[in-house]
Order: structure tokens, then sequence, then C-alpha cells
């Protein structure tokens, strides 16, 4: 195997990988060829964890995973521009993307996790009478589980799916980005976004009316420059994922360059392929996710709208799958608050216990 690493960004820039364990942050030593326990690590020794990439030619860089490695897990890659001679913590970090290593190549089975798997879902929806399963019979029911799934996290907003590290890196004249995290690295299967603040300021941007349009109309049309305070969103798809651009008003300028903008957002569950996929919908309320797979797969034509999901029985299961999930989300704190004016009280005499 070659090329597991890769990356897309400017041509003719020296890029570099650090390769990551990601259940224990153990970062891939090249010089002693060996994972080096996070612990240990600091960050003045990150040229001895480099792996260097090759410009493919338009931008594109590819490096080959550590063959030296013998450990099988998820790995975690993270991709930098070197600015000076060698790497330094404080190169731009590029990219992100994952590799599942089997102790010897890169495979497409995902490393056992807590999560439930593809097989075992199909195993509920065949005890709750789903016939077909010829090759036919499994794609459809791997695709009907999906679209269950996502069906579910629209219904409610589940905290599991909620994510606060929503952020932008403002650059000098730009007014289009694709919304990415902390590390720069872009959000896939966006479904919301909440408020976007900036750094010196306490109230969030505001969202354009006229959307896209009216942002083209501004960014043609008038000249505006210093922080953004307006905004409009465009969706878009690249290699099968939802993304989000941000459209900013005004431009930033070489003042604002590096500043941050920070958002929340709710992400769209992750597509299940493999029967070893797991699903990032929790174990605790994998009760509502067989109810739904049962229903819409009871009702005619396998329920293909989701109807069966918009029941008030179905609604009462939701609210109570949320009166679960909530303590760990937003905790409610229930007060009793009386009017004595609608009482004749005249004064109220504090109670002191002892």
């Amino acid at each position: 195997m070659s090329s597991e690493l890769s990356v897309g960004y400017s041509f003719s820039k020296n890029i570099y990988a650090i390769v990551r364990r990601r259940s224990n942050g153990n970062v891939w030593d090249v010089g002693d060829s060996a994972l080096e326990a996070a612990g240990t690590w600091n960050n003045a020794r990150i040229g001895e964890c480099d792996i260097a990439l090759t410009d493919k030619g338009g931008g594109y860089y590819t490096g080959d995973f550590p063959t030296a490695c013998t450990t099988a897990a998820t790995y975690d890659i993270m991709y930098y521009d070197r600015a000076g001679a060698s790497p330094a913590i404080t190169d731009r970090l590029i990219g992100r993307s994952t590799v599942v290593w089997n102790g010897t190549a890169a495979t497409t089975t995902p490393a056992s996790g807590s999560g439930t798997t593809l097989a075992n879902l199909k195993n509920m929806c065949y005890f709750h009478g789903w016939q077909s399963k010829d090759d036919a019979g499994e794609s459809a029911l791997t695709r009907f589980i999906n679209n269950t799934i996502r069906m579910l996290t629209t219904l409610a907003p589940w905290p599991e799916y909620h994510k606060r590290d929503g952020r932008i890196t403002l650059a000098t004249a730009t007014a289009a980005y694709t919304m990415t995290d902390d590390g720069d690295s872009n959000i896939g299967n966006i479904g919301q976004v909440g408020d976007i603040i900036r750094t010196n300021r306490t109230t969030p941007l505001t969202e354009m009316a006229g959307g896209i349009n009216e942002w083209l109309f501004r960014t043609k049309t008038v000249t505006r420059t210093g922080w953004p305070e307006e905004y409009a969103m465009r969706p878009y798809v690249s290699s099968g994922l939802i993304l989000k651009e941000l459209l900013v008003d005004p431009k930033p300028t070489s003042a604002e360059n590096g500043d941050y903008l920070y958002f929340t957002y709710f992400l769209l569950p992750a597509e299940l392929a493999e029967s070893t996929d797991e699903t990032d919908w929790p174990n605790y309320r994998l009760w509502l996710l067989e109810e739904a797979l049962d229903k819409r797969n009871a009702a005619a034509k396998r329920d293909s709208l989701g109807v069966a999901l918009q029941t008030s029985e179905f609604t009462a299961l939701i609210n109570k799958a949320m009166k679960d999930a909530r303590p760990s989300y937003i905790p409610l704190r229930a007060s009793i608050v009386t009017d004595y004016r609608n009482r004749n009280i005249k004064e109220i005499w504090p109670i002191i216990t002892s």
C-alpha cells in the first residue's frame, strides 16, 4: 500500500504529516520507528515526527503511512504547511484525515468501538420482518437503516449531534469560507448552524434576509472592509459530503487576518456501509432506533417518507428519549415563584432555621 496520506492545498508548498493513534494520542516517531506515548512527546520535538509529503501537481500532496507501524488501530493524520527550514509547532494546520491500519496496510474496516454495528441493526430489521436477504435486499436495507437514523436526528435536538467546535480563520480580502472546526479542517454533513460570533463583538453576526443574492449584490457593488457583521450561507457537495460555505460582509482586512469566527452546529449522522461500521447513534437510546425501524418496516412500502415517525405515538417516544438525554445537555432547574401581591400579604418575614 502507498499514498495513504493525502491532502489538497496551494501548490509549491512544503507539506508534512503527523500521525497519532486515536485511542491514546500516541505519536509516530519517524526517527525511532515507534509509537511514542503522548505524555513524553513535546512540541519542540515535532521535527522528529514529521512525514514529508510529495507534491503530485496542482497542489495534491501524498505520502506513505509508516509501514514499520505494526499496531492495528485508527490513526488521525494532521497535515501542516512548513513555514521555515524545519517543522515547528507554529506551522499552519491545513487539514486532517483518518487511516484505519490493520498492522500491515490500510483497510476500510473501522476499528472496533462501542457503537452498534450495521450487521446488528440489520438483524433487528430481520427480527421485525424484513424479508429480502439477497444482494439487492441487503443494499436496500442499508439505505433503509441510514435513512431512518438520519430522519431521527432531524426530529429533536439530540445533544450528541450538537457540536461546539466550529471555527473559521479570517483571511485578508476573503469573503467566502468553507465552514471548518477548531483545527481548520472542513466539517462534512452539517445539518444546521447556530449563532456565529466574533471575538470582539457581544452580539452574533446577522444573517442577510436576501441570502446569497444579497451577498452577491453587496460584494460586487459596494466596497466594505473590516470585521464581518453579516453573512449568508451556501451548501454544496464535495466527494459525497455536504459542506457549507459562509459568505461574509464586510471583507476582512489585514488587521483581521488570522482572527476567528466561532459557531455551533448540528452534525448529521455518519453513513454506514460495511457490516462492521458502527453507528454514532448512542447505545443508551438504541431502543428508540429499534422502534423507528420497526414502525417504518411495518408501514406500507416500508414508509419511504417516514410518516410513521410523525405520529403522536412516536412523538411521545421522542419526548421520553429527550427527557433522558436532556440532563447531559442543558440541566433543567425547576423553581416555584409565588406572587404574594395577590394574597394580600403586606410583609414577608424571613424564615430562619438552625
